[in-house]
């Protein structure tokens, strides 16, 4: 005889245990499974670090975009020396830090505003936390320098540096947005500002910037960073060279008005001819304020003596996407032997004419084939003497600065080498306008190695659950390389 469902009810509140019964045998032992699943799977997940999740690679961190300032004019933008822009505040030098061989024992709640870190240990950056007596250099080409079984790493020698800053933001950024860009990051790295949660990356040897707008005030701001040595990321990073932690590069802020110059894509292409240039960019103007913009985009190319090569102003309504296009005549070319470059100015204003920002980059005109097996540029066979290099120096580890790229540069154009592979990850944005610069063809590498988990199926690469990580460190190099004439071939292994 069947039970009414007032029985039931009266049985549980009773405290009696609920049977199955013959004419439903199973059901509330597969729905108990089912829950008993759902919860452990539950746990599971909530106790899992994004750094052990190959899924998560970054929180709350801007799109890839091309390496670039805002500036007030013309002039600044033409030098393009940052710290000459407005917008520009540069973070580098004494940071407070804290550093524990295992993550358990990271100071708890050290992001709070009032946490008081007076006691803690001064560390340069950019710099590396092995070489100023924190942790221990590792040398290691194919083997992990930690247990493999990816995604996990090991809890009791996974070192986490956590580090400090204050700093305050000039007058004239008020009503401004202010991003927050680490040249190259660390292998996971959680991000607060004034106490609040900013967001998560996980890639180093790539930029990463952060809107930190909602987190900012006038006055004293407050930067906390928890930083880890290895991370599932780590088993993409398995290059040969001496495994080293800390930021690399510089860190720093800039600040942009409410509708800015997003991102741009120059191309300097060359006719059939190879004598006539064919011109054109590509801008994405974004907007912030609740409704859309009106404004003029201006572009415009300067050859190296400054005279004005070409020049146009459209009328867009932002956000937007503007194309600029132009078949340039009696061109210089770019090449190794030549490296003439153009100027591009692109200049957003607003629509009475006023200047809201001023960018620019250098621009070469060439072109890369492959013809017949031949490597062909400007049409031309050349013959390629490369070399493969690291950033590393025997006293500042992976801290590379603009003489010790200058002096390398200087050596290899007196032994002839006219080509440089990045093994194995991007370098410093300086390295590629030096490239460009001085006449050096680039194979820009991205960041990604994981020969140490052999090549079958067992490499990573062939997990459906690690393919957006590998597809960001791709896309993260060509966007923010696509600028450079040197750039003539890029590895995504």
């Amino acid at each position: 005889m069947k039970q009414s469902f007032n029985s039931y009810a009266n049985e549980y509140e009773k405290g009696i245990v609920i049977q199955a019964r013959s004419d439903r045998p199973f059901r509330t032992k597969k729905m108990f499974i089912l829950f008993f699943v759902l919860t452990i799977c539950g746990i599971v997940q909530a106790q899992t670090p994004e750094w052990e999740n190959p899924e998560i690679f970054d929180i709350n961190k801007e799109p890839a975009r091309v390496t670039s300032l805002p500036y007030s004019d013309e002039k600044q933008a033409i030098a393009d020396i940052y710290s000459e822009s407005p917008y520009y505040l540069l973070l580098d030098e004494t940071w407070k830090f804290n550093w524990h061989k295992k993550s358990a024992d990271k100071p708890v709640g050290f992001y709070k505003e009032g946490y008081n870190v007076s006691q803690w240990d001064n560390i340069q950056v950019p710099g590396n936390w092995e070489l100023q007596g924190f942790g221990i250099p590792i040398y290691s080409n194919a083997n992990y320098p930690h247990p493999k079984n990816p995604p996990y790493i090991d809890h009791s020698d996974n070192p986490v540096g956590c580090y400090v800053r204050d700093f305050s933001l000039p007058e004239n950024w008020d009503g401004r947005c202010v991003y927050l860009h680490f040249e190259s990051g660390l292998t996971a790295m959680y991000i607060w500002v004034n106490g609040q949660y900013v967001g998560y990356s996980q890639v180093t040897k790539s930029p990463e910037e952060f809107d930190i707008t909602p987190y900012i005030r006038q006055g004293k701001n407050t930067l906390a960073i928890e930083g880890y040595r290895w991370s599932d990321g780590a088993y993409l990073e398995d290059q040969d060279f001496w495994r080293l932690s800390g930021f690399d590069r510089s860190v720093y802020l800039y600040s942009t008005a409410q509708t800015r110059i997003f991102d741009f894509f120059a191309k300097g292409d060359l006719d059939a001819s190879y004598k006539n240039g064919l011109f054109s960019v590509d801008v994405i103007l974004k907007n912030y304020l609740p409704n859309p913009q009106q404004a003029k985009m201006e572009a415009k190319l300067l050859d190296a003596t400054g005279k004005t090569v070409f020049a146009e102003t459209k009328k867009v309504t932002a956000p937007a996407n503007i194309a600029f296009s132009k078949k340039v005549s009696a061109l210089h070319l770019w090449s190794n032997e030549t490296p003439y470059l153009y100027t591009l100015l692109l200049t957003l204003k607003e629509e009475s004419g006023k200047t809201i920002e001023v960018t620019s980059s250098k621009i070469g005109f060439r072109k890369v084939e492959i013809k017949n097996a031949q490597l062909l540029v400007n049409g031309k066979a050349i013959l390629v003497r490369g070399v493969n290099m690291h950033e590393h120096n025997p006293y500042t580890g992976h801290v590379q600065t603009e003489a010790m790229m200058c002096k390398d540069i200087a050596l290899m154009k007196q032994h002839n080498i006219n080509a440089v592979r990045t093994s194995h990850y991007p370098q410093s944005p300086r390295w590629y306008k030096l490239c460009d610069e001085y006449g050096l063809f680039l194979c820009d590498e991205a960041n990604l190695e994981s020969h140490g988990l052999g090549y079958g199926p067992d490499n990573v690469s062939n997990f459906p659950e690690w393919y957006n990580a590998h597809l960001d460190r791709v896309i993260r190099l060509v966007e923010r390389d696509k600028n450079h004439p040197s750039n003539c071939l890029v590895v995504g292994k």
